[in-house]
């Protein structure tokens, strides 16, 4: 992995929102390097510089969702109860599926 600034991972976090995005709206099969970097507007090289190949870059793509899936049904921190539920189901429908299910 490449050395962390600011910036590469504000690239690296605009790569992978934009792996989301591409399969979104076109499915699997338009998920290449072109296909992302543009979605994400950073040039071309940089899904090579940050990620070891398109598939690297994928997978911790759906890492990122994935653990904001699992965050999102933490157990609450402080007592939360029904006001907790209530959170996150909100957040489930109104935020995470308001775009097209994968």
């Amino acid at each position: 992995m490449v050395a962390t600034t600011a910036r590469g991972e504000a690239r690296r976090t605009a790569l992978q929102d934009a792996v989301i995005r591409v399969l979104e709206h076109g499915g699997p099969g338009t998920v290449t390097h072109r296909a992302v970097t543009a979605e994400a507007g950073v040039p071309l090289a940089a899904a090579t510089y940050y990620f070891a190949n398109i598939d690297d870059l994928v997978v911790s793509a759906l890492l990122g969702v994935t653990a904001q899936q699992v965050a999102m049904f933490a157990p609450p921190s402080g007592g939360g109860g029904l006001a907790n539920l209530a959170a996150v189901l909100h957040h489930w429908v109104y935020g995470s599926r308001a775009s097209a299910e994968l």
